[in-house]
């Protein structure tokens, strides 16, 4: 069981986390767009394996889990395309910051 100061400790480096990664998005800054994909790949395997451990824990049979786990796998296939299609308000900023403007 974690103790009081893991979950602070773990509470304060999420808040960090998200506050960077709000201020890269209002920044639209395109290297965060790639980095999108790895906090949608380490959520969906943070999902399915927490998700997992907690239905063999309570007996339920194989069925269950794998309904549970690809649930969670139309989820976050919902998150990758709407990710997808951000891309270009990311490369818009790219775009418009080469384009030289009239003085």
């Amino acid at each position: 069981m974690a103790s009081y100061w893991d979950v602070r400790l773990a509470a304060l480096i999420s808040g960090v986390f998200f506050a960077y990664a709000a201020y890269s998005i209002m920044r639209k800054d395109p290297k965060f767009w790639k980095r999108g994909w790895w906090v949608l790949s380490i959520a969906f395997g943070s999902s399915a394996a927490g998700s997992a451990l907690s239905l063999s824990r309570q007996h339920i049979d194989s069925t269950g889990m794998v309904v549970f786990i690809a649930s969670t796998a139309i989820v976050t296939g919902a998150w990758v395309y709407w990710w997808q299609r951000q891309r270009r308000y990311f490369e818009k900023v790219q775009a418009s910051a080469s384009t030289p403007h009239p003085p």
